[in-house]
């Protein structure tokens, strides 16, 4: 019996990419205290939530350099007064989100055109994960030859003429070859949404 075909990368569903239940901050919570999480838990993004649950809001590493005015490393070492200030005035409201029902491909749509590292994922109006540019990656590494197949050889196209090895160096220049150049280094979802504070 043939083995049942993988999902393509792009139509995988958020449930298997995300990272679930992840740590969270309140916008009464001082931006000193996010830090923290952030730092011992080793990520960029906390989505923030209210009392009764809802999500009011995502913070990023981002969010704090700009406001504390030093890398998240170094926390400690903003002003007493900075980092006592609560995360409510320094996270982004009203953050998209997608459910855990909505597609790889869905997710690369909203972090490419928001310009974002991470995004929550809702399901009803409760928080239940969190996908980052980093789950997709980690996802895609781990899963790549099952998802890919196995590699079939690589054949020259019909005609193409036979790469050739690089000449050596002309005479008359010292042996050396000039060094080359390094390479530079609207689409909205059916579950996309973006969340409103009541």
């Amino acid at each position: 019996m043939a083995s049942p075909r993988p999902v393509p990368f792009l139509d995988v569903p958020l449930r298997q990419v995300m990272t679930p239940r992840p740590a969270t901050a309140g916008p009464e919570d001082t931006l000193g205290e996010a830090a923290g999480v952030m730092l011992r838990g080793g990520f960029r993004h906390l989505p923030v939530v209210d009392p009764d649950g809802q999500l009011v809001g995502m913070l990023s590493e981002r969010d704090l350099r700009e406001r504390l005015g030093v890398e998240l490393e170094r926390f400690t070492a903003a002003s007493r007064e900075l980092r006592a200030e609560p995360v409510e005035g320094a996270m982004r409201p009203d953050p998209v989100t997608l459910s855990s029902a909505a597609t790889v491909r869905e997710a690369v749509d909203v972090l490419v055109d928001e310009r974002i590292g991470a995004l929550p994922v809702v399901d009803g109006e409760g928080l239940v994960g969190i996908v980052s540019s980093l789950d997709l990656l980690g996802y895609l590494r781990r899963e790549a030859p099952a998802l890919s197949g196995p590699a079939a050889p690589r054949s020259p196209s019909p005609g193409a003429a036979p790469r050739s090895r690089r000449a050596p160096p002309r005479p008359g220049r010292g042996g050396r070859r000039a060094p080359g150049r390094g390479a530079r280094s609207d689409r909205a979802g059916p579950d996309r949404r973006r969340r409103r504070r009541r």
